[in-house]
């Protein structure tokens, strides 16, 4: 059964990285950063956040309803019984693609949601405009030292090249969001 509570997190921006602005007009600006291969790390922590509980012995994962009482149970590909003990954990892992980040100012104040309706706003006029398949990109809020940002990824390991695409096309994205 696939659960998702997942957050992403960029870890960096990877080792090629392209930084420029862009006048919005009014002395505001966009501080537009884009890498190849950065590294992003999906984080999930169940539903409602609580963890999972994993199996020290044999990696059983179960997701705790309640107090968790948990005793034997039957090794997870073995027909065996199991008496190891439970952690909390969350699971996670790595993946290398392209990443966009865009900063206007934000500040740490600026309302979470706002903030999350742009971000699809700029991805839903990405893929419209430029023909992508919205399935291959994604993207999350940052916060930074600064305040928060909007990181634009491909969600295909790797990289498709879709951020990339939305970032040659940023001024007509943004226009169309």
């Amino acid at each position: 059964k696939t659960l998702w509570n997942t957050a992403t997190y960029v870890q960096d921006m990877g080792p090629d990285v392209h930084e420029s602005t862009t006048d919005l007009g009014h002395g505001r600006q966009l501080k537009i950063t884009a890498g190849t291969r950065g590294t992003l790390i999906a984080i999930n922590d169940a539903p409602g956040g609580s963890g999972f509980l994993i199996c020290r012995a044999c990696g059983r994962g179960l997701i705790p309803r309640g107090k968790p009482k948990v005793e034997k149970h039957k090794k997870i590909f073995k027909d065996e019984d199991c008496l190891g003990g439970f952690e909390h954990r969350s699971l996670g892992h790595t993946f290398q693609t392209d990443v966009l980040a865009i900063d206007a100012g934000f500040g740490r104040a600026a309302d979470r949601g706002q903030l999350l309706s742009l971000l699809y706003a700029i991805l839903e006029a990405g893929a419209v405009h430029l023909q992508l398949s919205r399935d291959d990109v994604d993207g999350t809020v940052e916060v930074t030292g600064a305040g928060q940002r909007l990181v634009l990824f491909d969600s295909v390991p790797g990289g498709a090249g879709g951020v990339t695409a939305i970032a040659e096309s940023l001024p007509m994205v943004l226009e169309r969001a």
